[in-house]
């Protein structure tokens, strides 16, 4: 009897963010970079689990102090019905498990405010968890993407392109503008360029990863670890759709922190543990150049399991 795959995705996206870009509060004199952004996406049977890690630079120039917030957007396909944060180690743990079985595998081989939200345009309820305050908004069509790119411009979330917000505002899917609040005991992680992982929870049918939100805004790479309870079919092709390439299946335990995450939504009765997972590597290289162009792609990133 087939089943339907739960699964996992982690990816590591470099030199240019997977989803919109970082801003700093308007007239900061000092500058910020993206260095790297990690992800986490727990999948089973509609429902989605998106662990978020930013990695970044802040210049404080020549005032030497650090913003009172960054701010940051992304969309999703559904209102988010849970937030959560987690700990900075889930990443590290993830990928050096992958890294250490491949190895051995080898081995044996060889041998706020602004104008105001109508009917193209619905703020939804305000969310705060841990540092980040959460504004989930949807957009719909043309004209919802118009007030949202205003919206976001007006309350210091910098300006993304309008042909990028309108392939989400014309299906419907939800904006999340996320501000990090700076609390004064936080400002040395801050200034080394971290934050703790954001979590969300949301429906969807397929397993989304948002990268059309980055057309036209640099090239960079992507890595993702795909943890399913069965190998996903035929996940060669689905990637090489969008010139990614599939590298290989394992088996082993997840590590315990990641572990953790999936028994804490098991918990809260929105998810079925992975007992015995599988783990897929896809790579995307020169994501947003010549090889993988966004400015060609009809769909966003996504895998449908079979």
């Amino acid at each position: 009897m087939s089943r339907t795959p739960a699964l996992i995705l982690a990816a590591a996206a470099v030199a240019a963010p997977v989803f919109a870009c970082e801003h700093l509060p308007r007239g900061y004199d000092g500058t910020l970079e993206q260095t790297a952004q990690e992800a986490i996406v727990f999948w089973n049977a509609g429902r989605e689990i998106l662990v978020l890690k930013n990695d970044f630079r802040i210049d404080p120039g020549a005032s030497g102090q650090l913003p009172s917030h960054l701010a940051w957007v992304l969309p999703v396909p559904s209102e988010p019905s849970a937030y959560a944060v987690e700990d900075v180690e889930v990443f590290r743990d993830l990928f050096a498990a992958w890294e250490e079985q491949f190895a051995e595998n080898s081995k044996e081989e060889l041998e706020e405010d602004g104008p105001p939200a109508g009917e193209e345009m619905e703020l939804l309820k305000k969310v705060e968890v841990g540092e980040y305050e959460i504004q989930p908004i949807r957009a719909r069509g043309e004209e919802g993407a118009k007030a949202l790119g205003a919206w976001l411009s007006t309350n210091g979330f910098g300006e993304v392109p309008a042909e990028n917000l309108a392939w989400y505002a014309g299906r419907g899917w939800v904006w999340l503008a996320v501000k990090v609040r700076l609390a004064q005991g936080e400002s040395e992680l801050v200034r080394n360029g971290s934050l703790r992982p954001l979590s969300i929870s949301f429906a969807t049918d397929e397993i989304a990863y948002p990268v059309l939100v980055n057309a036209g805004q640099g090239t960079f790479d992507v890595n993702l670890y795909i943890v399913t309870e069965d190998e996903v079919a035929d996940i060669g092709e689905q990637v090489a759709r969008y010139g990614f390439s599939f590298e290989g299946v394992l088996s082993f335990a997840l590590p315990e922190r990641v572990q953790a995450i999936q028994e804490r939504a098991a918990r809260e009765g929105s998810w079925k543990t992975i007992e015995s997972p599988c783990v897929h590597k896809v790579v995307g290289r020169g994501v947003n150049g010549p090889r993988i162009s966004l400015a060609s792609w009809k769909d966003d990133f996504k895998i449908t399991p079979r």
